[in-house]
């Protein structure tokens, strides 16, 4: 079946670049967690996020704010989706 689509005229294959774009974003996700007083945590993950986007939402430190963790093309070994 991928042939027959490959073969019709007109078909462009896109590369990730455009892929991503066509998706509304990346194919990023980070985990960031925030500390509460009595000591526990709450976790956020963001997902669609693009390279960098991930990368400064994981490294983000700010009051209470740990850094967590992103991941890009190894999102489908995180455990944390």
């Amino acid at each position: 079946m991928l042939e027959n689509i490959l073969n019709l005229e007109g078909l462009t294959v896109l590369e990730k670049k455009q892929q991503e774009s066509v998706n509304g974003g990346g194919t990023c996700a980070s985990i960031m967690r925030k500390y509460e007083a009595d000591g526990t945590y709450v976790e956020i993950v963001e997902r669609n996020l693009t390279r960098d986007e991930a990368f400064n939402s994981a490294t983000y430190a700010g009051e209470n704010w740990a850094g967590g963790s992103w991941c890009c093309s190894s999102c489908g070994s995180a455990s944390w989706l």
